[in-house]
This record gives C-alpha cells, sequence and structure tokens, in this order.
C-alpha cells in the first residue's frame, strides 16, 4: 500500500467594496493533501475536524502531522519525534508522545501494536482496512491487504450474543532480513 504526498499551492481571492471601489485581496494558500489508494485527503480536513473538537492546532501539532504525511509509512513514536525535531530542534518526546495519543484518540492515527510499547507503530486512520504482519525481531510492519474475518465468523459472533464493533488481526513473524541473520 502505497502513500504519495502531493504539496499544492493555492490562491484564494477576496473582494471587499470601500465606496464604491472594490478591492482585490490575494491570499497564498498551502494546502498538503496525501493520496491513498486513489483518494486525496487533506490535513485542513484532519485539523478542522480536531478544531471542532476544541484541540488548538499548533505549529508542533501540524508539523507531526506533515511529518506523518510525508513519511507515508508505519512509525514509531521515536522515528516521528527524529523527523519532527530536523524543523523543531527543541520539541520533546512527551509533546510528540501527547499528540500521538490525542490523534490516535481521535481516529486519526491507527496503532499498529507488535513486541510491547517500544514498537508501536502508527499509521493514517485513512487507509482501507487491512491488516499487518510484524518482524518480532527489528519491529518492521507491512501490510497485508487482508482480512480473515468473513461473515460466517460474524454469524458464529452473533450466534454467541456479541456484535463485533472493530477487530485488529495481528501476525508476528520473522522478515527476510531478520531471517538470514
Amino acid at each position: 500500500m502505497s502513500l504519495g504526498k502531493v504539496e499544492q499551492i493555492g490562491i484564494r481571492l477576496f473582494v471587499f467594496q470601500i465606496d464604491n471601489n472594490y478591492i482585490f485581496f490575494a491570499v497564498l494558500i498551502r494546502i498538503l493533501l496525501f493520496v491513498k489508494k486513489g483518494k486525496i485527503y487533506m490535513i485542513y480536513d484532519v485539523m478542522k475536524k480536531l478544531k471542532e473538537k476544541g484541540y488548538r492546532i499548533t505549529p508542533q501539532r501540524r508539523i507531526i502531522m506533515e511529518k506523518i504525511v510525508q513519511t507515508a509509512g508505519l512509525l514509531t513514536a521515536d522515528e516521528i519525534w527524529n523527523l519532527v525535531r530536523q524543523e523543531y530542534s527543541d520539541i520533546g518526546l512527551d509533546t510528540i508522545y501527547r499528540n500521538i495519543n490525542m490523534l490516535t484518540e481521535n481516529g486519526v492515527l491507527i496503532p499498529i501494536t507488535g513486541m510491547g510499547k517500544e514498537r508501536t507503530r502508527y499509521e493514517l486512520a485513512h487507509a482501507n482496512h487491512h491488516h499487518h504482519v510484524v518482524c518480532v525481531k527489528c519491529g518492521k510492519a507491512v501490510c497485508i491487504d487482508y482480512c480473515p474475518i468473513d461473515e460466517e465468523f460474524i454469524k458464529l459472533l452473533r450466534k454467541s450474543g456479541y456484535e463485533l464493533i472493530r477487530h485488529n488481526v495481528e501476525l508476528l513473524g520473522l522478515c527476510s532480513n531478520c531471517k538470514t541473520l
């Protein structure tokens, strides 16, 4: 599953009328988009959703989201921290964790757990439903475009009195690099 980044510079034009004179005011806007499986999403939409829930959009929060989108991969908190420090050298790891937790709680990021919390990786929630296989040695995670939960399994759950809300299938193994070591 590949994720591409597109930056678009747009111009928004505002027109004001003052004493029968029209004043045109152009504003350059930067819209960061990301493309996944043919769908385009704007970070602006994510930020708007967070604002509606009462969260401030700080420069740190914005750059964290941009780095996650630009990287297009499954990132650990440390990897996100290292990417963000390229522009905000004084940002603390605690700020990264607070933002990751908030973004996860609001459905923007999905945690992919492997071998304990230090190996947890995060990906954007706008992905199509899929699962991951995680290397137990190095923590590398790969997306698997397959879901073993079928209609028969859901019927079995309903028969047992359960309604499936969500699920996460975690596959653990050794990647090709770690197998050869």
